[in-house]
């Protein structure tokens, strides 16, 4: 159940998990990790009365995944779980407010690609994927996480799945014993520099920063040219007097426990996904003259 066997990944297929839709349990799926699948299957999974999580035909949190309409303007989001926007309803996402506020005439379909627990390894794999399968978009933001992320592969039951070398089992976070952080940080950095030459032969405008601030730290001491690096007070001076900024008062009362993290008291509350909006609509901004 936890994994995407390597028929399937060798295939083609979006690397994420795979699920028995008839499974009674998913119906009220209320537990601490909600998962996202993006195999060929359509079917909808509500976790609870509170808050529910829409997929699409491709079972993610997004609008249907089809061929590009090129006369668009077509737009992809990615990242892990804080992009998925676990434990917080769908219009208070970080990409689904972005996608609202760019003023962009003809603009296409909501798309996010999203992962719990996604690496820059899937996190990339799956955009490129996505890119052959459907077309390539004009823009492509991101919200990467820590580096210590990556694919494995389990021999035992042929199957693929994401692994998070990082132990909270102390006040701060440790990296797994006898995991080599370099040899991670490396295979990141890959990663993301593959997916800027894409999107630069492709003529794909690319935005990314990261949400944990020593991968952060890291990634903007190398030669990266998309890498933003968010500083979160600075954003927070220069947001306080938007009309949007989430305060009690701006927001629904049912909405108020929300505000600072999500359901599961571990993610991004409404927040942090509106200082993401606010820092990867600057940005955006910047690269089209302040077109939009």
């Amino acid at each position: 159940m936890y994994g995407i066997t390597s028929e399937d990944f060798f295939n083609g297929n979006f690397l994420s998990y795979r699920i028995d839709p008839s499974d009674e349990t998913l119906i009220h799926y209320n537990k601490e990790i909600m998962l996202t699948y993006a195999e060929e299957n359509n079917f909808k999974i509500v976790p609870s009365d509170e808050m529910s999580y829409c997929l699409n035909n491709h079972a993610h949190r997004s609008d249907d995944f089809e061929k590009l309409d090129k006369d668009k303007y077509n737009i992809l989001f990615s990242g892990c779980s804080a992009t998925f926007g676990e434990g917080i309803p769908d219009q208070f996402r970080w990409s689904r407010i972005l996608y609202n506020d760019i003023d962009i005439k003809n603009k296409g379909p909501y798309q996010c690609l999203s992962f719990l627990g996604g690496g820059a390894d899937k996190i990339v794999g799956n955009i490129i994927k996505y890119c052959y399968k459907f077309g390539n978009p004009n823009a492509i933001f991101i919200l990467f996480n820590d580096f210590t992320r990556h694919v494995e592969y389990l021999e035992e039951d042929n199957s693929f799945r994401s692994k998070i070398h990082l132990d909270f089992s102390e006040r701060q976070a440790t990296i797994d014993k006898g995991v080599n952080p370099y040899n991670l940080f490396i295979q990141t950095q890959n990663y993301i520099k593959i997916l800027e030459m894409y999107c630069s032969i492709n003529n794909i405008k690319l935005i990314y920063s990261c949400a944990d601030s020593n991968t952060a730290v890291a990634l903007s001491n190398i030669e990266l040219h998309n890498f933003k690096e968010i500083d979160f007070y600075q954003l927070i001076r220069s947001s306080k007097d938007l009309p949007d900024y989430p305060e009690h008062s701006t927001i629904e009362k049912k909405y108020h426990k929300y505000i600072i993290s999500a359901r599961d008291k571990k993610h991004d509350g409404i927040l942090n996904n509106f200082l993401y909006k606010t820092f990867f609509l600057k940005h955006f901004k910047e690269i089209n003259n302040d077109s939009v």
